[in-house]
């Protein structure tokens, strides 16, 4: 045995405790005297008595697994949610088929430490993707916009729904790595107060340092480099991921942003000092000056502690519960990891927040999350 020197994500040999076979396997975490390791020529979870785990051979580590983790393209988790009939519909329509397996990306799985591919499936003729879109429930958008108010920048929310499918953007990796935002500058285990600028769900949100005074600094800058560049524009080398100046239709003003896609004759883009997002005409996107790409965005993307999106999902009365919560409130936040988003291309901070009278937010949630039944596979 050779139990001290694992950690999450350590590769391993592992005695299944239902055929009592060996197969290799990845430490997801530890509990007591067990592990729960994660089967990797499988797929499957379990609960393994520390004296049932061995060190794997360097022969068996260098062989790819014969498993790999999927999740169906054209369904943002960040943007919906799936209603409780499709978790056997789609086990029918997938267990002891053949299928056709398209992928189109892939990205690092934020819990298992794996690598996750977004694909399309093809079923006895039927797409899948398509016939999953039924079950699919968009969340209400909140349409934002930028208001000053004492110092404070917040958002506007109204409930609108859209029908349209997702689109997930896809990132120019090699652009956004060598021409990106620095990420803010935030301390671990350290409370800091904020304001919520921009509130999506529980998963998604942004928050601004009470403190405004870097971020009436770099509007400011970015303002006078709008106007400077006012005729000037450069479309062709924008890809999803590029820093930019953007126009933003409601005040007319010049904020520094991050392309998310093209659509037409416009970019949808994301304002990286508040976190709303908008469609903004070409003509009115700019290059964005050395000096306001090395200032820190003054907003960060949050997702809250406690809820992992793969083992569970939100009630429906959880998205104004928790916008009352937040909105033009000074909450205290606590940072305990970074992740980076698959989609958006930035990190997001897994966090507790506490808000008037000492209430942490994570706990007054609770009630409003669900987690998945989960379904016991053998091998």
């Amino acid at each position: 045995m050779f139990p001290e020197t694992l950690c999450p994500g350590s590769p391993c040999l592992a005695q299944f405790s239902s055929d009592n076979q060996w197969y290799r396997a990845q430490v997801n975490r530890r509990v007591d005297d067990a592990f729960t390791v994660l089967f990797i020529d499988f797929g499957n979870e379990s609960d393994v008595d520390i004296k049932n785990v061995r060190s794997l051979p360097q022969g068996l580590l260098e062989k790819a697994p014969q498993a790999f983790l999927c999740s169906l393209k054209g369904f943002d988790e960040s943007k919906g949610s799936w209603n409780d009939d499709v978790y056997d519909d789609f086990y029918n329509l997938l267990i002891d088929k053949h299928l056709n397996l398209t992928v189109f990306n892939m990205e690092e799985h934020s819990e298992a430490a794996v690598p996750q591919y977004v694909v399309e499936i093809e079923c006895e003729g039927a797409i899948i993707n398509a016939a999953m879109k039924k079950y699919w429930k968009p969340f209400a958008k909140g349409r934002l916009s930028m208001e000053r108010s004492e110092g404070k920048t917040f958002v506007q929310h109204t409930q609108t729904v859209s029908n349209s499918p997702i689109t997930h953007p896809k990132v120019c990796k090699e652009t956004v790595n060598k021409n990106r935002f620095k990420k803010p500058n935030l301390s671990y285990n350290t409370k800091e107060e904020v304001y919520a600028s921009c509130i999506v769900q529980p998963h998604y949100f942004w928050c601004q340092y009470t403190n405004t005074e870097e971020l009436n600094e770099v509007s400011r800058l970015a303002q006078e480099a709008g106007q400077t560049q006012e005729d000037v524009m450069f479309p062709e080398t924008l890809c999803p991921g590029s820093p930019c100046l953007a126009q933003f239709s409601s005040d007319k003003q010049w904020y520094r942003a991050q392309v998310n896609r093209r659509v037409d004759d416009a970019f949808t883009v994301l304002f990286i000092d508040y976190g709303n997002e908008s469609d903004v005409d070409m003509k009115n996107v700019r290059s964005l000056p050395q000096g306001l790409l090395e200032k820190a965005p003054q907003a960060f993307l949050c997702s809250l502690k406690g809820f992992d999106e793969s083992k569970g999902s939100w009630n429906e009365d959880v998205y104004d519960d928790f916008y009352n919560l937040l909105v033009d409130k000074r909450l205290n936040l606590t940072v305990f990891n970074m992740e980076e988003h698959s989609e958006a291309a930035l990190p997001q901070y897994v966090v507790e927040l506490e808000c008037e009278g000492g209430s942490v937010v994570n706990k007054l949630m609770e009630k409003h999350w669900k987690g998945l039944i989960t379904d016991h596979t053998s091998e």
